[in-house]
């Protein structure tokens, strides 16, 4: 097979049918700030161990406009490393191979070789391809595999999209099975070929035995469920040296509203990996040397929260492994039932003028508040209702962005109501909304959360990471927390505090180790930090 065949058939299609749009194709090239800093440190970690040679070889296997490379050659001399640099750039874009060479040109120096390579790198290293690199640096595509009806303009004949979307099929499983550490853990086909998290196992696998890899991902890389076997991979066999995060509230890819890293891995045993966490503004929040190890990792469920400073990763640790918290998955053990409801896609040609059942979706509900906004009424004879709509139930709204004050929202609602799949579902077969107060209580609150946005890297909260939280072990029906609860949501906001505080305790926390959660949360107000710490909330007994 010709490395190039799937790619040239898709983009055919794509220059003809395809609405233009950056975020479709995953190009957001590294901006220079993000690039400078993460080739000082992949060669602070290459000139760790270097020794002189005839050449070094280098690679970026997506490179775009060829900037990463660019600037790796210039810190490779500024380092005072004269050695010949052999240095391969791939894309499957001529127009960037192109551009490349235009910017690669300007360097003007005769001790260097380029290879310039249009190429689908996917298939071209998956192809039994023995190229290995002594540094590998990149940012590969942050796209799924997978296209939506509504990026194809009207004018595209039917039989063209059915047939681009079977090859897209078969592209992908030629990527999944060549790459099989990236197939989505519990995933389904529909969801899309991650194609940032092929990248990074690309790369670690071209990478010499004495070389580093340095790159750019998405930060789910480090957190989602889908990338555990990738991730589990990742640090067995190779050390993680250096750990940049940068958040979504950066903005410092055009029309990308999620945060990302940027790490250097090699094959050499690195005693700790230096973190560091960036604010919007590019100031410097965090900065700590960690061991990440095979031990340190499993008490963390393989998500490596780099968004957390030392501090809050030591309580996060101490929250996850200890021994009076359970996962919210074991609830499902004891009658409680976790899922959604309804596809809510096209939702508004179901909705009746007069109708017995009353729709609602994620912006139908109000964080721990009782109201309930429906969307509209439906009739329950052209449904196929689950059972779950009559009991009282939990619910969670499945978006949740970085940059909002809180991330989880959830509230109860009665019998009666149909959730759409912006929310996610909870309940134990009873209309009782007393058996739920209590946990309604512990999922709201900022411990939940502190261990929830651990885990949490992209815009969601699905019901397969919410399984992986925790909750310390109680009483369905523990009053003094029910009692809490209710009041919260009879609108008695100060009892938040309280509530909040009993949670903690409830956790095993000291005051000490909730601030260090509370520090997470950087949209609380002053006024409501001191709250949460007031000796006098804290001496009331639970």
């Amino acid at each position: 097979m010709k490395s190039n065949q799937f790619i040239d058939e898709m983009q055919a299609f794509e220059d003809e049918y395809l609405i233009k749009d950056g975020r479709l194709s995953g190009k957001f090239f590294t901006p220079e700030v993000v690039g400078k800093h993460l080739v000082k440190q992949a060669v602070q970690q290459f000139l760790e161990s270097y020794v002189k040679t005839e050449e070094i070889s280098i690679c970026d296997p997506f490179c775009g406009d060829g900037r990463l490379i660019k600037l790796l050659i210039k810190e490779l001399r500024d380092n005072g490393i004269s050695t010949k640099i052999k240095a391969t750039l791939i894309d499957s874009d001529s127009s960037n191979i192109s551009e490349s060479k235009a910017n690669l040109s300007k360097i003007g120096e005769n001790n260097i070789e380029f290879k310039f390579k249009r190429k689908d790198s996917f298939v071209h290293y998956g192809l039994k391809n023995s190229e290995v690199y002594d540094i590998v640096i990149t940012n590969p595509p942050w796209a799924m595999l997978k296209i939506d009806q509504k990026h194809i303009v009207e004018s595209a004949e039917e039989e063209h999209v059915l047939q681009y979307k079977t090859r897209l099929k078969e592209y992908s499983h030629l990527l999944l099975s060549t790459y099989p550490l990236s197939k989505p853990k519990g995933g389904f086909a529909s969801l899309g070929t991650n194609l940032a998290r092929l990248g990074v196992e690309l790369s670690l696998k071209v990478c010499s035995t004495t070389g580093i890899v340095a790159f750019v991902s998405p930060a789910s890389l480090l957190a989602d469920t889908r990338s555990k076997p990738l991730r589990k991979w990742m640090f067995d066999k190779y050390s993680c040296s250096f750990m940049n995060y940068y958040p979504a509230e950066a903005r410092l890819f055009e029309r990308v509203d999620q945060p990302f890293i940027t790490a250097v891995f090699s094959c050499r045993a690195a005693t700790k990996c230096k973190v560091q966490k960036y604010d919007k503004d590019l100031n410097l929040l965090s900065d700590f040397s960690i061991a990440i190890t095979k031990d340190f990792l499993d008490s963390l469920n393989w998500a490596f929260p780099v968004q957390y400073n030392k501090d809050q990763i030591t309580v996060l640790t101490k929250i996850i492994s200890s021994a009076g918290t359970r996962q919210i998955s074991e609830l499902e053990n004891e009658s409680f039932w976790i899922g959604r409801e309804l596809d809510e896609t096209r939702y508004k040609q179901r909705l009746v003028d007069s109708g017995d059942v009353k729709f609602i979706k994620g912006k139908s509900i109000t964080r721990m508040h009782p109201k309930v906004v429906e969307m509209g009424l439906m009739n329950s004879d052209e449904l196929k209702l689950p059972g779950s709509t009559q009991y009282s139930r939990i619910v969670w709204r499945d978006v949740s962005r970085p940059s909002q004050k809180r991330r989880v929202h959830a509230t109860i609602i009665s019998p009666g109501f149909l959730t759409g799949n912006s929310l996610n579902v909870l309940h134990n077969h009873t209309e009782k909304r007393e058996s739920l107060l209590s946990l309604l209580g512990l999922i709201s609150s900022l411990v939940f959360e502190f261990n929830m946005r651990s885990m949490l890297a992209t815009n969601h909260i699905s019901a397969s990471t919410f399984r992986s939280g925790v909750i310390p072990n109680f009483e369905h029906e523990n009053n003094k927390l029910n009692n809490l609860v209710l009041e919260v949501l009879d609108g008695k906001t100060d009892k938040e505090y309280d509530l909040e505080i009993m949670v903690a305790k409830l956790y095993g926390l000291t005051k000490k180790e909730f601030q260090s959660v509370i520090e997470g949360f950087d949209k609380l107000t002053e006024n409501e930090k001191n709250e949460l710490l007031s000796d006098k909330r804290w001496a009331v007994e639970i």
